[in-house]
């Protein structure tokens, strides 16, 4: 029954990829709905699948906190007037929500400084070479833009620590695959020149990189 539970909910989520990736452009209610909606399917993957193995650790408490910072951040986005405010505090609340999935990789293992420093330097790096290319001209989009895929850098550095040190390898894997993920659609979501294949792609990494992070816990 315990995986009868996971996968009913796992294909769900799956389902919600597909609204998702056709009908994210959607703004004011129905926008809402729809991001919402996917979210919300993918925190409560993420609270049964810890349920369902009794997990009571960090990374029980990252994961869902990570999901619902980004669940608020998506819900943002839904709004119809566009301001530097809202730009500046729904990347944030990305920015902290990709922090808290780095952080519960980071659980699955000791706390290693070569982990968080190569990283971050990663993150940086490719942040640096995208803001080349696309010559961002405001302070704040660089600023965003950067620590974002720093935050990245970030989950995929205590990704390939945890492979090679925790005993918990599966969700190892799965937190690492979802930053590499991650990094993927963050790089194509930059580059995207208003293709709809490419926003369409990209809106679909997005939701697997967030289900395999919720897997994370049931395979723990």
């Amino acid at each position: 029954m315990i995986l009868v539970s996971y996968i009913c909910l796992a294909v769900l989520c799956l389902i919600m990829t597909v609204v998702y990736a056709l009908f994210n452009n959607k703004i004011g209610w129905q926008g809402l709905l729809v991001k919402g909606l996917t979210m919300l399917s993918l925190l409560v993957l993420a609270l049964v699948s810890a349920n369902l193995k009794s997990l009571i650790n960090a990374i029980s408490l990252y994961i869902p906190i990570g999901l619902s910072v980004l669940l608020v951040c998506e819900c943002l986005y839904c709004v119809e007037i566009e301001t530097k405010q809202r730009y500046i505090f729904s990347r944030v609340l990305q920015i902290l929500g990709y922090l808290s999935i780095a952080f519960s990789a980071m659980a699955l293992s000791e706390f290693n400084i070569l982990a968080i420093i190569g990283g971050m330097l990663f993150g940086c790096g490719i942040g640096l070479i995208c803001w080349g290319i696309k010559r961002y001209s405001k302070i704040e989009t660089i600023l965003m833009e950067i620590i974002s895929f720093v935050a990245i850098g970030m989950i995929i550095g205590f990704g390939i620590h945890s492979l090679m040190n925790s005993s918990h390898f599966v969700s190892s894997i799965l937190i690492s695959i979802s930053g590499v993920i991650l990094l993927i659609q963050k790089i194509l979501t930059t580059f995207n020149n208003n293709k709809k294949s490419i926003i369409f792609i990209s809106n679909i990494l997005y939701v697997i990189a967030l289900i395999s992070v919720s897997s994370s816990l049931f395979f723990y």
